[in-house]
């Protein structure tokens, strides 16, 4: 197998094409276990795969699909050899975005990602690529993400900002609706694209899957709510009844029923019967845009509005039941819900019903409550986010909420203590959307960088979060002994943090009004061994030497040596020209 490269070089195409797409469905069938696992972990085979014109790296993913398939009872079966193909399937998962477009970064991808992994299978993967006569940059140390941490895959296709997902009931496909007209479902799996939906003339802002998995709702700024088939991606139903773009929908749990939302401020609520087509009921009584709404296994719809009102209807006949109050008491005559001041962009309600969620952004004030929708009362006020939430969603157990933020993270809470326990950070810009697996494991999002991401929500993975400042940081240092990071801030501040604990040790202040151009501060650590050196530039850059046992002055003024050098240099062009 080591030498599959010049062998392949002999065969006709189409024994290639047999040999790299029949032969690891073959040797699985025929109990070849030992031989499949040595394949899938062959660097040629897993290069002439991706580059060959019929399969692609998403083809070769799905060979390592073949793996779940394995009888445990078998002599060959080895539970660290599937990890280790489970870890190489990881790494091209990663890597697919870049590879569908430049596969010969395979190299550089794979061993950026598995470095730090030490099974046989996979060292023996990179002892390949080290062999092989192909060019690439290797990396000393695992510097992409790796398989085994929070980020499992990235999906590209659209065109625009994706703004909405869903996933299928049985967690196998993801839905997206994009700014470019489209809808898209993907394999949650390989990430590979099924099909694209066509049919809406402006964005689509929301998408929904039925809870059969059979068909897919999808409503636009073309003012359209439509339904299609999942499994053909033809449209089957059209609703017409909105005259503004469509922003929300939502499912019966029953499937039988659509309550979808616009931008218009009255009447903008709407039911439709999944079965006939027809518009059953407009739920009136918002006085500003419904963003958001979800309903409970109860058959009430909860919205959410601009206004900052968040209403609970009876779904059979389109009654009010509860409100908030709202500044001026409108509505005062209905049971108070709860009340909110900011405008609701996201609302969430657990399983059971007993919690609902509402994420909000006005002003600076960018939170989550959490509200006992039995007792009508805030559990929690969540606080975190630098921007607006803009998504919501709860765990099937309702423990954690997930949130997502116009500041480009993902955050989960705990919904029993209002704590922060992770944050998701891939996305270069806003996230619209967010989805939780049915089997609570994987977050989906969405976002304005026209991707979809995948994310582990059982990873373990652990990042030191060392820093949140109100202003820019402008340079940042790490210590020689690995153990302190230092960094030069905006706001003449300079702060030293334990890489080992994530703690601030020492925060110094300059006073913006002095002038540090010739300024050196010298501060001698506790123990005399360490010396940190700032300058503080006028031009509020910071230049941070850290040196150990000896003590250089390194003086560096950067603006005097430009300035005067390029001024002898203008002198001795002119003494030139008037010689």
């Amino acid at each position: 197998m080591s030498n599959l490269r010049s062998w392949l070089g002999q065969k006709s195409p189409e024994e290639i094409e047999h040999f790299l797409g029949e032969l690891p469905r073959l040797w699985l069938e025929g109990g070849q276990l030992h031989k499949l696992s040595l394949l899938l972990s062959n660097y040629e085979f897993i290069e002439a795969k991706i580059n060959h014109h019929e399969f692609g790296i998403k083809a070769l993913i799905e060979d390592y699909e073949l793996i779940n398939d394995i009888d445990v009872s078998h002599p060959d079966y080895s539970e660290q050899t599937i990890t280790s193909l489970k870890l190489i399937q990881g790494a091209l998962r990663l890597s697919t975005h870049i590879l569908s477009q430049d596969p010969t970064q395979l190299a550089g991808q794979l061993s950026g990602r598995l470095l730090d992994c030490d099974t046989p299978e996979i060292q023996g993967l990179l002892q390949q690529i080290t062999q092989t006569n192909t060019t690439y940059l290797r990396s000393l140390r695992a510097t992409l993400t790796p398989p085994t941490g929070r980020l499992l895959s990235t999906l590209i296709g659209h065109g625009d900002s994706v703004n909405a997902v869903a996933v299928t009931p049985d967690d196998t496909k993801v839905i997206s609706g994009s700014s470019d007209h489209t809808v898209k479902v993907w394999n949650l799996n390989t990430g590979a694209e099924i099909r694209t939906l066509t049919g809406h003339s402006a964005p689509v802002n929301v998408v929904a899957v039925t809870p059969d998995g059979t068909r897919v709702i999808s409503g636009a700024s073309d003012n359209t709510v439509r339904v299609w088939n999942l499994a053909t991606g033809i449209e089957i139903q059209r609703f017409n009844g909105h005259s503004l773009p469509v922003v929300a929908v939502a499912v019966t749990p029953d499937g039988k029923k659509v309550v979808s939302a616009s931008i218009a401020t009255k009447k903008s609520m709407k039911v439709w019967d999944l079965e006939t087509g027809q518009e059953e009921l407009t739920l009136k009584g918002h006085r500003d845009i419904v963003r958001t709404v979800a309903i409970t296994s109860g058959n009430r719809v909860i919205s959410g509005s601009d206004n900052g009102t968040i209403k609970v209807w009876d779904l059979t006949n389109g009654e009010m039941l509860f409100r908030n109050i709202h500044g001026d008491k409108r509505y005062a005559g209905y049971p108070v819900l709860f009340t909110q001041s900011e405008a609701v962009y996201a609302i969430a309600v657990t399983l059971n019903g007993k919690w609902l969620i509402s994420g909000s952004g006005h002003k600076g004030k960018n939170i989550i409550i959490i509200w006992n929708l039995e007792m009508r009362t805030k559990a929690f006020i969540l606080e975190g986010h630098n921007n607006p939430i803009s998504a919501l969603a709860v765990t099937p157990d309702g423990k954690q909420v997930i949130s997502a933020s116009f500041d480009n993270t993902i955050k989960v809470w705990d919904r029993e203590s209002g704590k922060e326990i992770l944050s998701f950070i891939g996305h270069d810009y806003s996230i619209y959307d967010i989805k939780v697996t049915r089997d609570g494991k994987k977050i989906i999002s969405a976002s304005k960088d026209k991707t979809v991401k995948v994310w582990n929500l059982e990873s373990q993975e652990k990042h030191v979060e060392l820093i949140e400042n109100k202003t820019s940081v402008n340079d940042v240092t790490i210590t020689t002994d690995g153990k302190q990071v230092i960094f030069g801030l905006q706001d003449n501040f300079i702060k030293i943090f334990s890489l080992g604990l994530g703690k601030k040790n020492i925060n110094y202040s300059f006073d913006s009004t002095q002038n540090y151009q010739n300024n050196l501060v010298l501060i001698i650590k506790n123990n005399l061994t360490k010396y940190m050196f700032f300058f503080y530039l006028w031009t509020s850059k910071l230049l941070i030497t850290v040196l150990n046992s000896r003590v250089y002055l390194i003086m560096i003024i950067v603006n005097y040596l430009l300035a005067w050098s390029l001024m002898l240099f203008i002198i001795k062009i002119i003494k030139d020209i008037f010689k």
